[in-house]
């Protein structure tokens, strides 16, 4: 066969292929573009909005961090200290530390308080007769003879409640025993304690003397006096008896 012949049979060939490749190959071809599209649209979501999530979460500890370092295993947010918190890590605010009530000594028994000073009763408790102010009223004390300048002794223990000069009993000491009982010693020429002392029973607070305005007719003495609850009682069953 001739060349030309041949030549002629390959156009011709060529001219019956078609144009558009088979219907199965275009939808491989469909389906290629389709599964691209969705994966560029995953990648670009990831981009925007995964990445940026992923990356502000905390790191996770290395292995080997105690787990009281993590801010969950501290309590981090939670207002509650270490479960390992020594005393010295709380704090106690001052009005919550409330002392321990001491208890109060019992009021004076019978013939346990000492005699200020030795001398005999010139004015006992209760109501008299006041030639100073003539009237009758209430002696809440007893007033004792002495001479002057005769040291006077604490009848109990305590603080000295008040050192102060009365117009009507003159120099005049307070002694508080630390519960409901003061002793009071008053018409004193001179006072050897100071306020906030603390006294022992048969320490000296003073002299002897005639102060007070109220007894100016007695002479030296001391007026003697014991209140409960700052109310005056006879102090005589109270003094002890030489």
């Amino acid at each position: 066969m001739a060349p030309r012949t041949w030549a002629a049979r390959v156009q011709a060939a060529l001219a019956r292929v078609p144009s558009k490749p088979p219907h199965g190959m275009e939808l491989a071809r469909q389906a290629i573009i389709v599964v691209m599209g969705l994966a560029g649209t995953g990648i670009l979501l990831y981009v925007l909005f995964f990445a940026p999530m992923l990356g502000a979460r905390p790191a996770a500890p290395p292995p080997g961090t105690p787990a009281a370092t993590t801010p969950a295993a501290a309590g981090a947010g939670t207002g509650k200290p270490q479960a390992d918190a020594g005393a010295r890590d709380v704090h106690v605010p001052a009005q919550a530390q409330v002392p321990t009530p001491q208890p109060s000594p019992p009021p004076p028994a019978p013939g346990t308080l000492l005699p200020p000073v030795a001398g005999h009763v010139l004015v006992p408790f209760g109501w008299a007769y006041s030639r100073t102010l003539a009237d009758w009223r209430l002696h809440g004390g007893l007033s004792l003879g002495a001479t002057a300048g005769e040291p006077v002794h604490a009848a109990a223990a305590g603080t000295v409640a008040s050192v102060a000069r009365d117009p009507l009993w003159g120099e005049m000491v307070t002694v508080d025993d630390g519960g409901t009982v003061r002793t009071e010693y008053a018409s004193l020429a001179r006072v050897a304690v100071t306020l906030g002392q603390r006294v022992v029973p048969g320490q000296v607070l003073g002299t002897a003397g005639d102060t007070g305005a109220l007894e100016t007719g007695l002479g030296p003495h001391v007026y003697f006096a014991v209140l409960e609850n700052g109310q005056p009682v006879d102090p005589a069953p109270l003094l002890a008896q030489p």
